[in-house]
C-alpha cells in the first residue's frame, strides 16, 4: 500500500497518464491520472501485491508508452520510494498485450459515451 512518486520528465506536466504495475497487470490509481506541474503522478501499490520484482509502465492518453521503470514491492517499512522512468527504446511483447487491452477499453468507452449521448438527444 505504499505511495511511488513517478518522474515523467517535464515534457509530461499536466498531461493525461495511465500507470500500469506488471507482472500480473494491475490499473494503479483506478483511472488516468494527471501529472503535476513538475511532471509527476503519484500512485499506490496495492497491499496484496506479490512482493518481489515488478515493472511499472506508464502511459499517455494516446495510448504510446511514456516509459517505465523496473520495481521491487517489499514489505511496507513507512518510506516513499520513488522512481524515475527508463526510456523505452525497444517495446516488449508485454507492452504491446498492455497498450491493445487499453485501446479496446478506450474504444469501447467511446462507443458507449456516443451511444448514450445518441439516447438523450
Amino acid at each position: 500500500g505504499e505511495v511511488l512518486t513517478v518522474g515523467l520528465g517535464d515534457q509530461h506536466a499536466g498531461a493525461w497518464v495511465a500507470a500500469w504495475l506488471f507482472s500480473t497487470p494491475t490499473l494503479l490509481g483506478g483511472d488516468w491520472l494527471q501529472a503535476t506541474a513538475a511532471g509527476q503522478v503519484a500512485v499506490r501499490v496495492p497491499a496484496d501485491a506479490t512482493p518481489g520484482a515488478h515493472r511499472l509502465a506508464v502511459f499517455a492518453a494516446d495510448g504510446s508508452v511514456i516509459g517505465w521503470a523496473a520495481v521491487t514491492v517489499a514489505a511496507a517499512d513507512g518510506s516513499t520510494p520513488s522512481t524515475t522512468l527508463a526510456a523505452t527504446g525497444g517495446v516488449p511483447a508485454v507492452t504491446w498485450a498492455l497498450l491493445a487491452m487499453v485501446l479496446v477499453g478506450a474504444g469501447g468507452v467511446l462507443v458507449h459515451r456516443r451511444r448514450a449521448g445518441l439516447r438523450t438527444v
